[in-house]
């Protein structure tokens, strides 16, 4: 049981920082401001960046494996040896290589692509960022 919990530690707090890095300042003297209504939608805005980073980097991870399985296993099959179990052996193993070489890319592209777009979405929910200028009244 205790090996389990080492596992899910790291992930853990790596959520709970990044999550307190993308919580914005309000300001909280404003007379419409409201500390559930703060709550509420930081956590939608938080969800809505999670979703859409997770997604547009899953799609880089595994376009990254697909581009690299099939470089490799063209690398593979490029063997000029004539032994079929050679070239099959080597078209497997390129398109394994290749595969976690190109799954490395795209966590590395992924990251590097990443969008917190939390306060522009505090700001839609009506909120006024610490530090910014108050929406004229209407």
């Amino acid at each position: 049981m205790l090996g389990d919990w080492r596992r899910v530690a790291p992930a853990v707090a790596a959520t709970v920082l990044l999550w307190g890095c993308a919580t914005p300042a309000v300001e909280t003297d404003a007379p419409d401001y409201s500390t559930t209504s703060y709550v509420y939608d930081v956590s939608l805005c938080n969800t809505a960046d999670f979703v859409r980073n997770s997604a547009r980097g899953s799609i880089e991870v595994v376009k990254g494996m697909a581009l690299g399985f099939v470089y490799g296993a063209a690398l593979g099959a490029s063997d000029k040896s004539g032994d079929a179990e050679a070239k099959l052996t080597l078209m497997l193993g390129g398109a394994l290589v290749g595969t976690v070489g190109g799954a490395g890319y795209g966590i590395y592209k992924a990251i590097s692509e990443v969008d917190l777009t939390v306060d522009e979405c505090m700001a839609r929910e009506g909120f006024t960022l610490a530090g910014a200028e108050a929406p004229p009244p209407i």
